[in-house]
């Protein structure tokens, strides 16, 4: 459901900050300063250095023996029995030191000093899992402007469903949840090996109607970088969409009626088109359809800080259809694919 705080107390609930970073060392020298000044009393940033081989060890090894907030742990070597990011997570899950466990990314920028504090605040509520927004950073080429797109849709659709009790996805890089939910569930089991799936199938494993929050406040929202070349565009899409074979029956249930409908509705129009008899109503249906789904969505992009220009939704719709499916059956296929 979505979060509607209630009075303020002033009470900012403990929370450990966990990132796993693979040869970051820029962005962390970004990010990590950030985490440190955000305006919370009681929190603690926990790094994991996984296998990094630039500066990354000698620099905050050195800076967690001064600062006392800073606890930062080393991975040499991966175990065959899990995935290199889930068993990086897992060694920061339970090294954190507090109950309320947040998750971000190493290229990732908090939108305020508000963030942690914003996160954690459905916790105070009784909450058990909150999932956050993360646009990605805008840049003017045509591949962001499809990234955009792609992103603003399936934030809809996962903070649409949760709102709705019906969790299915959140993203790695702003989500939080209670520790004692890992540890009970036996942490990444049975999804330890599969490379991906550390939030959204973990997400499913541990949501139920009424422990899963939404932040929609935008001091809660974390931007991204996003890929800047289509190479490295695919290559993240293929990682992302293989996982959905692993998705529980009700996320694909859902998922494949939503996708469905959104193919269907363009694959009728267009072989309607040829119909004398049904022309006209199809393409007035079709239209109006359109012009309904350019207002919502044009208005919720903005919501979401996702910079599309109106007059790129219908051409980017179309788009969008055509990725669902191509990296839809391309991510059915794939079988190795690396964190980093």
């Amino acid at each position: 459901m979505y979060y509607k705080p209630k009075e303020n107390t002033g009470y900012k609930i403990p929370v450990s900050i966990i990132v796993v970073a693979n040869n970051e060392f820029e962005n962390l020298q970004k990010l990590i300063p950030i985490l440190l000044e955000q305006d919370h009393p009681n929190l603690e940033v926990v790094l994991v250095d996984d296998r990094s081989y630039d500066e990354t060890y000698e620099t905050y090894l050195a800076l967690s023996k001064i600062e006392p907030r800073l606890k930062f742990l080393r991975v040499d070597e991966t175990p065959e029995t899990s995935s290199a990011k889930k068993f990086a997570l897992t060694l920061a899950i339970k090294a954190a030191k507090y109950d309320q466990l947040l998750f971000t990314d190493a290229d990732c920028v908090p939108a305020s000093g508000r963030w942690a504090a914003v996160m954690t605040r459905p916790f105070i509520d009784k909450a058990e899992i909150v999932i956050g927004v993360s646009p990605y950073e805008f840049q003017n080429t045509f591949l962001n402007r499809i990234i955009q797109f792609e992103t603003g849709i399936t934030a809809i659709n996962y903070l649409t469903f949760a709102i709705a009790r019906l969790p299915y996805m959140s993203l790695g890089r702003n989500w939080a949840y209670k520790k004692q939910l890992f540890l009970e569930t036996k942490g990444f089991h049975p999804h330890n090996k599969i490379k991906g799936g550390d939030d959204d199938l973990f997400l499913q494993k541990i949501a139920i109607n009424h422990n899963t929050i939404v932040s929609l406040d935008v001091d809660s929202y974390v931007f991204s970088k996003p890929k800047t070349t289509f190479l490295d565009w695919f290559q993240q899409k293929e990682r992302h969409y293989s996982v959905g074979k692993y998705y529980t029956l009700k996320a694909k249930i859902l998922l494949g009626l939503f996708h469905s409908s959104h193919i269907l509705s363009y694959f009728l129009f267009f072989v309607l088109l040829f119909s004398q008899e049904f022309r006209l109503y199809s393409s007035v249906i079709f239209l109006f359809r359109l012009l309904v789904f350019w207002i919502l969505a044009t208005k919720l992009f903005n919501k979401l800080a996702t910079k599309v220009e109106w007059y790129f939704v219908p051409v980017f719709e179309l788009i969008y259809s055509i990725v669902v499916i191509t990296f839809g059956l391309w991510g059915l296929m794939a079988r190795k694919i690396k964190w980093k």
